[in-house]
């Protein structure tokens, strides 16, 4: 088995599912062919950083359009994304979902969000990208950055078990086929 980078390991399903459940994710601003979790994506060529986010999803006169992304984690990498994230939130119009590493402390946290969502009881185990399996050992909790547009509500420090993320992301699917929540 190779050793994959670990900016390549992609969001356990269960965790996007629950925050659709909440956001109309239109984007997944970054990702690959293989891991993508919304039908438009962006890729590392397609360089999310430096292209308009709305030129992929076009005008629309929706306010709810959000945007899925779980950023590169190496070192030096969040901190673009996080000034990225607010500004298309602000510029475009886009809430931003962003899953991180729940660091506070990291030159990155930004100081203006219009909430930090604690992800607790337990760690995100994410995905290999060979086996399709999630990898136990994270070393770190995991947070959700939520930039909203013209929010009044700034800074909203809340929390989410992961056992409720689980539910959440399994009611969504039993709703999806058909069966009874």
């Amino acid at each position: 088995m190779m050793d994959y980078d670990k900016n390549s390991w992609s969001t356990p399903r269960y965790i996007f599912d629950a925050m659709a459940k909440e956001f109309d994710f239109v984007l997944d601003a970054a990702a690959s062919a293989d891991n993508h979790k919304c039908p438009l994506f962006l890729t590392k060529e397609m360089d999310a950083l430096n292209v308009n986010w709305r030129t992929y999803v076009g005008n629309t006169d929706s306010n709810n359009q959000a945007v899925w992304l779980n950023p590169p984690y190496g070192k030096g990498e969040i901190a673009p994304f996080v000034d990225k994230a607010l500004r298309e939130s602000v510029f475009n119009n886009f809430t931003v979902v962003m899953l991180v590493p729940a660091t506070p402390d990291a030159r990155w946290w930004p100081a203006q969000c219009s909430e930090k969502r604690f992800i607790t009881e337990g760690r995100v185990s994410f995905v290999h990208p060979e086996t399709g399996k999630p990898i136990n050992g994270n070393t770190k909790g995991s947070a959700f950055l939520i930039f909203r547009p013209l929010s009044n509500s700034q800074n909203l420090i809340t929390e989410v078990s992961r056992e409720t993320l689980q539910f959440l992301a399994a009611n969504e699917l039993a709703g999806a086929n058909g069966n009874a929540a």
